[in-house]
Order: C-alpha cells, then sequence, then structure tokens
C-alpha cells in the first residue's frame, strides 16, 4: 500500500510538471493548442524542435514575455 501511494505521488508529480511545461510551449507557439495532424513520429519531432526554440529564445531574446531580463 506504501508504494502505490509512494508512486502515485510522483506520478502526479510527473504529469504536472510535463502539462506546466506544455502550457508554456502552447502559449508561445499556436501548433499546440490543437491536435497537431501529423504522424506520431512527426509529431514527436516538432515537439522537440519547439522545445529546442523555446531554449533558444529563453537565452537569446530578452523581449519574450517568458523570459526575465538579464
Amino acid at each position: 500500500m506504501y508504494h502505490q501511494r509512494v508512486f502515485n505521488y510522483r506520478l502526479s508529480q510527473a504529469r504536472r510538471v510535463i502539462e506546466n511545461a506544455f502550457g508554456i510551449l502552447a502559449r508561445r507557439f499556436r501548433v499546440f493548442l490543437k491536435p497537431i495532424p501529423l504522424q506520431p513520429e512527426n509529431a514527436q519531432k516538432v515537439a522537440l524542435a519547439a522545445c529546442v526554440l523555446h531554449n533558444f529564445l529563453q537565452r537569446h531574446n530578452s523581449s519574450s514575455p517568458l523570459c526575465e531580463p538579464s
């Protein structure tokens, strides 16, 4: 019983982190606001590219509303 509760708690935490990250991406890239009409492999590539682009913009674009000035 204890192990199941720990597992459920950690799963819940991981899900929250993922949902928060997805929310950040959806605010920045509108492609994530509705289902992506691609094969799963290609949708995965779009998501990865969005993560890389987001990280690049975080580091190099101080005018973004999601970035704090350096």
